[in-house]
């Protein structure tokens, strides 16, 4: 084969490569909808809240999970104090203590649009999280362990919290 039909090959492949998502990344559109077999016990939880049930905000599992969430955000960046940039470790941090912190302010407000909102601040910090955890990994200051295990939780706490509120809304609708 010739350099000129090599060279061309090579850029031919390139090109196609770039339309792909680098291996471990999610595929654009993929994780954005809350599986509907999840709604009726958002629901079920929706009205335990409103109706008193749940009496704390450390009932919620949601609010547990981000607390676990929040140590291994802790632990991760401690083991790798060396690696990670301080101001991004930072960051890191602050954004999974604002996901369990705002979770657990809108459960001790006082009405429904008041939690809602709470709930679109810590969807807001969980969104955060996980692009710091893409800028830890793409400058390899986490582990792609890491990344893999902490970035999933992540998401999975902001489909919880788009479930509650959306079935906190519904519920609304309803009184």
């Amino acid at each position: 084969m010739s350099k000129e039909r090599k060279a061309e090959s090579e850029r031919g492949k390139r090109k196609e490569e770039r339309g792909k998502p680098e291996a471990g990344y999610p595929k654009p559109g993929e994780h954005l909808f809350l599986p509907t077999d999840q709604d009726d016990e958002f629901l079920k939880v929706a009205e335990d809240i409103r109706s008193g049930v749940v009496k704390s905000f450390e009932d919620l599992v949601v609010w547990q999970k981000s607390r676990r969430l929040t140590k291994q955000i802790y632990s991760v960046t401690k083991r790798s104090n060396s690696n990670v940039d301080r101001s991004l470790a930072d960051q890191m941090r602050r954004a999974s203590v604002s996901i369990m912190s705002n979770i657990s302010e809108g459960h001790e407000r006082t009405g429904v649009n008041l939690f809602l909102q709470a709930l679109s601040h810590s969807k807001g910090s969980c969104g955060e999280l996980r692009s710091q955890l893409y800028v830890a990994l793409d400058a390899n200051l986490i582990r792609r362990e890491d990344f893999d295990e902490l970035y999933p939780q992540a998401l999975e706490i902001s489909r919880m919290i788009t479930g509650l509120a959306k079935a906190l809304q519904r519920s609304k609708g309803n009184k």
